[in-house]
């Protein structure tokens, strides 16, 4: 069922060719010589019934109006002669018409009443019944001629090819052989090849079909001695009739009978049911062969021969045939019952040659649908006659061909709607419960557009396809991507899963609607595991000539195959639901790369989420792109804030114009990648932080922007906050300092501690024996203070070496908040006279911290006195304490000239000071250090030249007293 172009001579050798046609020629040109003498030819009649009697050709009746009514004979009048020449039987009296020229008057001497009478008559011209018939009946006879031509051709070796050879030339003569009763030489021969047709007709008709039936074609021919037995008797019979028509006819035997005519009448009834006989034979054959066929294509080829049997001579036997043969009247209309002959030779060739064998039923149903708008429209016809005739006749009185023609207009205006309503009419019946489907069946793919989920679609197609042509095997393939093969969609259980994608299943369905799957090579895996699956045939579906998916179906519910009707439809659906399946597969791609997209997007974000850096991304204008939560908490500007917003808008100035920098080092090819480390910027608290900036070209441009091809599109700002690690780094240092600053302090305090204690000592003994009014004692009094302070300073560079350890005092557990206000209240009358005020935020109810109490309140008292000192005149200076996650922060700040950046990093360094030589030795800081460390706690250092500075103390909490509670 492949659809290609086929030559109908396919395998035929040119030797065989023009052997067929030689023997097919001579019949031909006979058939020519009688449509030749046969046109035009009108049949002489003088209008008078002659019979036989009592020796005598008597004058039974004669036509009204006709020419012997006309000449003045009567009914009883004794016809003697014609012409001069003595008639002597009613069949001589026939052919004395032929005698003469046509248009010339016959001279007829008749006895009226004994008396002899001479009367001029002059035949008419009359074209018999059966002769208006005869171009239609001779175009089916070459049709018979050249069908068995052909298949002599194409079926050389079969045994069918014979049988059918016979019946074709057979019914060639019976159908386009037909003589002028002239009497002619040509008459006889033509007469003589009509008759001998006629009698072989039957013989070769009922020969094909037990041929037919003898075996189905891929089975062993069973023996069928009863079937050849019938076919040598009908051929005996028609020998016996060919001879009794030789005798009766030829010789003129019929002559010497009482009553020739009813002789010949006799006769031909019994020719008439030797056909019937042959034709109800050969049917009865064909049934009993189509219940016991198991083959499907041998029963399909049994019911076209049926089927053509049945509509091409079923109604010529059943009204002419059997009526004739039984001496019965037949209808005046039988003889247009030879009309459907011409199925009888194009359902012989299609069956044998198995020809869309399938297709029966749709030709039955067109043939029925033809016929029907046929009828339909006559009737119409007629009635709009009527109706219009009555209506005009009472006052126009218009001809009848006007009423006709007025009719037939309106007719023809209504034809659309007759033949639609007609054909409507007729598929539902034929259909029954599927007509509806299959009327919407091609509508039904151009609702296919609308469903856009590939899988809801092709259940749609399926479900569809089923409801309509009543599939039990049914399945959808679609191409895997770009892969090499074909998976079957939808809820279809038949047939293999994946089709491998072969060069030649592609190949033979790039130019074919559908495809056979039988024509598929042996070798093919995807032909055998289809035909395994039962699956007849498969409809490629073709986007932009590209094979996108494949429909594969097998055979009806009822085993029925597919007819070209049906595969029609399925190619119309198929042309319109490969868009509609491309579209749906494209979307969904398009949402599988959707939510690639989107999966890829959530796991960037979750990677810059999860990131500890700070990102930021910017457009080649400096517009935000993107940034992470890391940064939002290192600026304080939220990702919905930033977004689409020029970067200067929303940081602080410094680090957008280290990014600028940046970016101009890049752009200018000095540095791919610029990097700097440990810049200084202010966090959304306003404290300065430490971070190393890196950054990136975006995206794709990276490649063509190294090359310096083209500018980046975009820029990956990276913002690592290394504060901490920055702070950890410089407390390293500064412990490394001052454990070499204590070792080397602990050895001058020792070496200096010895003679100053001697010094004190002499001192002390020279004061006790000198009178203080002695000028010299003023003087031992001087040595005796500085040696004591020399020696207090020695000892503080001892106690400093020993890290602030004075000894190994239990920590107790302490009220920070009372700690605080007891410092508190020690330093505020330093303030008094002056212009600094002091501001304290105490939280209540704060929890409670191990410590020294003397080292702590010694800790807040330097803060608060360096506070002090760096306010020049007037200021604040600010004591917060407050509780932090699992500990207590302890901030002191103040308003005054602040810490220069250089200095930030010296401020606990030993002997590091920012005041005056007088004010300070620089060891405050470094001892409240290490006293802060010795509870384990933290402190730092936040400041900004002219803008104050914040030391901020972090103390844990007491585990101890925590557990108590």
């Amino acid at each position: 069922m492949t659809k290609r172009v086929l030559s109908p001579f396919r395998g035929v050798t040119a030797g065989r060719a023009v052997t067929c046609l030689a023997l097919a020629l001579p019949f031909a040109l006979l058939g020519v010589v009688s449509l030749a003498r046969n046109h035009g030819w009108k049949e002489p009649d003088d209008g008078a019934l002659w019979v036989d009697a009592s020796g005598q050709v008597v004058l039974l009746d004669t036509e009204s109006g006709g020419p012997a009514e006309k000449a003045g004979l009567k009914p009883g009048d004794i016809l003697t002669a014609i012409g001069g020449r003595p008639v002597r039987s009613s069949i001589s009296a026939k052919n004395r018409l032929w005698e003469g020229r046509r248009g010339t008057p016959r001279s007829y001497r008749i006895l009226r009443d004994g008396r002899p009478m001479e009367m001029a008559l002059e035949p008419a011209g009359t074209v018999p019944p059966a002769a208006s018939l005869y171009p239609y009946l001779a175009i089916v006879g070459f049709f018979f001629l050249f069908n068995g031509a052909y298949a002599a051709m194409r079926l050389p070796r079969s045994s069918l090819a014979t049988p059918f050879v016979v019946l074709s030339v057979a019914m060639f003569c019976v159908l386009a052989i037909s003589d002028t009763s002239r009497a002619e030489t040509w008459d006889w021969v033509l007469f003589w090849v009509d008759r001998l047709g006629r009698l072989v007709a039957p013989a070769a008709f009922l020969h094909f079909v037990i041929a037919f039936t003898a075996g189905e074609p891929d089975k062993p021919a069973k023996p069928f001695s009863s079937g050849r037995t019938l076919a040598i008797s009908a051929y005996g019979a028609a020998v016996v009739l060919a001879a009794a028509n030789l005798l009766l006819v030829g010789a003129g035997r019929a002559a010497f009978f009482r009553d020739p005519v009813r002789l010949i009448a006799m006769k031909d009834r019994v020719e008439l049911g030797y056909m019937a006989v042959c034709l109800i034979g050969g049917m009865a054959l064909l049934v009993r062969a189509s219940l016991s066929a198991s083959s499907r294509a041998y029963r399909r080829q049994l019911r076209w021969m049926m089927w053509g049997t049945a509509l091409g001579l079923g109604p010529f036997a059943l009204f002419y045939l059997v009526p004739t043969a039984l001496d019965l009247e037949s209808p005046r209309w039988a003889l247009w019952t030879v009309l459907p002959m011409v199925v009888l030779p194009l359902a012989f060739t299609s069956a044998l040659l198995r020809y869309r064998l399938s297709d029966l039923e749709l030709f039955i149903k067109r043939g029925i649908s033809a016929l029907s708008v046929f009828f339909f429209t006559f009737a119409v016809w007629e009635l709009l006659t009527i109706l219009i005739g009555g209506t005009l006749g009472a006052w126009l009185a218009p001809p009848s061909y006007t009423t006709a023609g007025l009719a037939a207009l309106l007719t023809a205006i209504l034809y659309p709607q007759i033949r639609a309503a007609t054909l409507a009419t007729v598929d539902r019946i034929f259909y029954r419960g599927r007509y509806n489907f299959r009327r919407t069946l091609v509508g039904f793919g151009r609702e296919l557009n609308s469903e856009m989920d590939l899988d809801a679609l092709v259940r749609k197609i399926e479900n569809r396809v089923r409801q309509t042509l009543d599939f039990d095997d049914l399945a959808l393939y679609l191409r895997d991507g770009p892969g090499d093969s074909f998976l079957r969609m939808g809820q279809a259980a038949v047939g293999p899963v994946k089709l491998a994608a072969e060069q030649s299943l592609l190949s033979r369905a790039q130019g074919v609607s559908y495809l056979d799957t039988e024509d598929l090579p042996s070798d093919s895996t995807a032909g055998q595991a289809l035909r395994e699956a039962d699956l007849a045939a498969i409809i490629p579906m073709k986007v932009k000539g590209e094979v996108r998916a494949f429909l594969a179906v097998g055979s009806k519910a009822a085993g029925e195959p597919l007819n070209s009707e049906d595969l029609e439809m399925l190619v119309a659906l198929s042309a319109q639901a490969a868009s509609a399946i491309e579209a749906a597969r494209l979307l969904r791609e398009l949402r599988e790369k959707v939510c690639e997209v989107e999966r890829l997007r959530q796991t960037n974000e979750n990677i810059l989420e999860s990131s500890r850096v700070a990102i930021l991304v910017i457009d080649s204008a400096g517009r935000v792109q993107n940034c992470n939560r890391e940064l939002e908490n290192l600026t304080g500007v939220s990702r919905s804030e930033a977004m689409d917003r020029p970067m200067s808008e929303l940081y602080s100035f410094p680090l957008v114009r280290e990014i600028e920098q940046m970016i101009a080092r890049a752009s200018a090819g000095e540095d791919t990648c610029p990097r700097t480390y440990r810049s200084s910027i202010a966090d959304r608290k306003g404290q300065r932080v430490r971070v190393n900036v890196a950054l990136s070209p975006l995206g794709r441009c990276q490649e063509e922007f190294l090359d310096g091809r083209a500018g980046c599109s975009g820029w990956v700002v990276t913002l690592d906050d290394v504060t901490e690690q920055v702070r950890l780094e410089e407390q390293l240092l500064r412990q490394d300092r001052l454990a070499a600053i204590g070792l080397l302090a602990s050895s001058v305090a020792h070496e200096v501690n010895t003679p100053l204690t001697g010094i004190s000592s002499y001192a002390q003994i020279l004061l006790e024996d000198m009178d203080p009014s002695d000028p010299r004692y003023e003087l031992l009094n001087k040595i005796e203070r500085q040696t004591a302070r020399a020696s207090s300073i020695a000892n503080t560079l001892l106690n400093f070496s020993r890290g602030g350890k004075e000894g190994h005092e239990a920590l107790e557990s302490l009220d920070l908040g009372e700690v605080v206000e007891e410092t508190l209240s020690l330093f505020e009358p330093q303030l008094r006279g002056g212009n600094i005020r002091l501001v304290r935020k105490i939280e209540p109810g704060l929890p409670r911290v191990a410590g020294h109490r003397g080292k702590l309140q010694q800790v807040l008292l330097n803060l608060l006195l360096n506070a002090r000192d760096a306010i020049d005149s007037e200021g604040v200076v600010r004591v917060s304490l407050r509780r932090g996650r699992s500990n207590l922060i302890l901030e002191v700040s103040d308003d005054g000239c602040g810490i220069s950046e250089e200095d930030l990093a010296r401020v606990f360094d030993p002997f590091f000071t920012t005041k005056s030589r007088r004010k300070g030795t620089g060891l405050g800081l470094s001892l409240s250090y290490n006293i802060i460390r010795e509870h384990q706690g933290e402190v730092s250092v936040d400041s900004r030249p002219g803008e104050g500075a914040t030391f901020t103390v972090e103390l844990p909490l007491d585990r101890r007293a925590a557990a108590t509670r």
